[in-house]
């Protein structure tokens, strides 16, 4: 490539308006907003992913998860060897916080691999960068602000490359979601039945904590019949009695002198990634080790007056659920993980999985083809939870609400929904968050352009990112101005309502689409995502299935223009049943009910 001498990274429009001030040669779009911006100012652009192979991505994953694993095996050994009351007692202070820790690391890896690539294929002599913000970090260690600000100059400094600022930092925070909010997508029948939580009447039976999530709200019924006693997760922990002094107070003391040092994760070369690193590192040390101690201490106190047989879990987020979860292992409970399907198992997944494997004694998963997928890469880490293929429950309820579908007719207005996930792929294999996607974007926005060719037809668009500012939703209303955009709400609600449905990669997601039997145009785009043979032989039987940018876009529009039209998936299609109910019978949350108790019995 022709040497640019001056370019521009740009993540916000005041950064493209305060690039476009200066003699600019190349504006690198960072983000969808900047891409935007730089459209509507008649500005050529080009994203990072034009400069860097993005199927890389997948293939740094496995090396990355593999090295980062030993990193933090050895460090947690050298750690415990140092303070020998945690290691008596059972408590892993590394892995309480173990994902957030990576997270870190890999957005910091992310980024600089791909930074480092674009600035050798450019080659300039200046770059304008965003401000590099200084936001302290929160407990759950993500970057709320621009890690390109952070990264670029560094860069620029060990390349002899002049590095300007621009404007003011941008403000990356993401909203919460408690679970709450992630069950909000739930029909209203489904979501009254979901949260109708409480203490279960007084019974000998054994007692079972649930933790908040879609399929775990459908277990109290199943678990109760069977008399059992089922608390919520969230309220058994702000019963715990206090932490016994001493013992926290001697961990605490050896806890301060063990962990002096900051360790730099492999791939985290320079002195600048590590800085990066070293402020998420101390807060974990000083902040959220002692506060897990105290956790760990106080949940073994409390299992101590009452046994837990099992602790049934969507998910942990680090600290003091995983701190809780070890301190009930510790006292003979079973941790169950139950949310496992969608994407993992339908795609090669490796950024969250170690965690979930090591820290739950049994992974209770949609589908027998999920289980295919992590059966092996448990053994792959010397892990052996047991793995149980039972069904989505939340599936299983809507399945039971499905309408009967006719095809729609090739000819005339139909009713479109077009829906993007969360996640894309960079997010999925590496820094484990919703990394700016212009590639994605680009995609999005032609779906869009195809919609206004077609004003005759009925649109809604559904924006479950909500991570990152995007521009999109007023692509939409400026394509379709009379279109409906929603964020959040049933998806499977609308899903019945449409004629078509057009998605951006497997999900959980898809399973509620195909429950409403739509006709499902999906986009598995195999430059950022691995899809597993076995799923993409029965998305191939279900939907119009397409593996690049192109062939998605031209299935869209075919079926716009009437020349091709998807056709209804049936309720007992091969994907469903091998990644969402296992046996399509309704009884998801009976079979994970059965293993949960048949743990919990081996336990006793």
């Amino acid at each position: 490539m022709t040497q640019a001498k001056t370019v521009a990274f740009v993540e916000t429009l005041g950064e493209v308006r305060a690039a476009d001030a200066a003699k600019v040669d190349v504006f690198v779009a960072a983000s969808p907003e900047a891409a935007e911006a730089l459209t509507s100012v008649g500005r050529p652009w080009i994203a990072q992913e034009d400069l860097y192979d993005e199927s890389r991505i997948k293939e740094l994953a496995e090396e990355t998860l593999l090295s980062h694993r030993a990193w933090a095996d050895a460090l947690e050994t050298d750690l415990l060897a140092k303070v020998p009351v945690f290691a008596h007692e059972g408590f892993r202070p590394l892995q309480t916080h173990y994902l957030p820790l990576k997270m870190a690391s890999d957005a910091l890896l992310l980024r600089s691999h791909v930074l480092t690539m674009v600035l050798d294929k450019l080659n300039p002599t200046h770059i304008f960068h965003p401000v590099p913000g200084r936001r302290p970090p929160q407990e759950d260690l993500l970057f709320r602000d621009s890690l390109l600000g952070r990264i670029l100059p560094a860069l620029a400094q060990s390349r002899g490359i002049r590095a300007t600022a621009l404007g003011d930092a941008a403000d990356f925070s993401r909203p919460s979601r408690p679970w709450s909010v992630r069950l909000a997508g739930l029909p209203k029948k489904l979501l009254a039945r979901a949260k109708r939580w409480g203490a279960s009447p007084t019974s000998a039976g054994p007692l079972i904590l649930l933790g908040a999530g879609y399929d775990t709200a459908f277990l109290r019924e199943p678990l109760e019949r069977r008399g059992a006693r089922v608390r919520m997760f969230a309220d058994w922990i702000s019963g715990w009695p206090p932490a016994p002094t001493p013992l926290l107070e001697e961990g605490l003391r050896s806890w301060r002198a063990a962990a002096t040092t900051t360790p730099r994760p492999p791939g985290l070369e320079g002195e600048s990634l590590s800085s990066e690193f070293i402020e998420r590192w101390d807060l974990w040390r000083e902040v959220i080790v002692p506060r897990a101690w105290g956790t760990f201490l106080r949940a073994s106190a409390s299992a101590g007056g009452e046994r837990v047989a099992a602790a049934v879990l969507p998910m942990t987020t680090g600290g003091d659920d995983v701190a809780a979860l070890q301190a009930l292992r510790r006292t003979g409970t079973a941790a169950v993980h139950y949310q496992h399907g969608g994407f993992n198992g339908t795609c090669a997944y490796s950024g969250w999985e170690v965690s979930d494997l090591v820290d739950f004694d049994a992974i209770l998963t949609y589908g027998p083809g999920v289980v295919d997928h992590y059966a092996p890469r448990a053994r792959r880490f010397g892990l052996s939870p047991r793995f149980e293929a039972v069904g989505s429950a939340r599936i299983d309820a809507l399945l039971a609400q499905r309408r009967a579908r006719l095809p729609a007719a090739s000819a005339g207005p139909k009713n479109v929904l077009f829906y993007i996930d969360m996640y894309k792929g960079p997010a999925r294999y590496l820094c484990g968050e919703a990394m700016p996607d212009v590639h994605a974007y680009r995609i999005h926005r032609r779906v869009l352009e195809a919609f206004s060719r077609h004003p005759e037809h009925r649109y809604e668009f559904r924006d479950l990112d909500g991570f990152y500012p995007t521009p999109l939703p007023g692509v939409f209303q400026n394509a379709v101005p009379h279109g409906r955009h929603h964020r959040g709400g049933s998806l499977f609600e609308a899903a019945c309502r449409a004629d078509i449905v057009i998605a951006d990669m497997p999900s959980t997601g898809l399973l509620e689409v195909l429950a409403a039997g739509s006709p499902v145009i999906l986009l598995a785009d195999s430059s950022s995502l691995i899809l597993l043979p076995r799923a993409a032989r029965a998305l191939e039987a279900c939907l119009t299935l397409a593996r690049d940018a192109d062939e998605f876009l031209d299935a869209v529009e075919s079926a716009l223009d009437g020349s091709t039209m998807p056709a209804p998936s049936s309720a007992d299609n091969r994907y469903v049943l091998d990644f969402g109910t296992s046996r399509d019978d309704g009884r998801s949350a009976e079979r994970a009910a059965d293993v949960v108790l048949s743990l919990a019995e081996t336990r006793a």
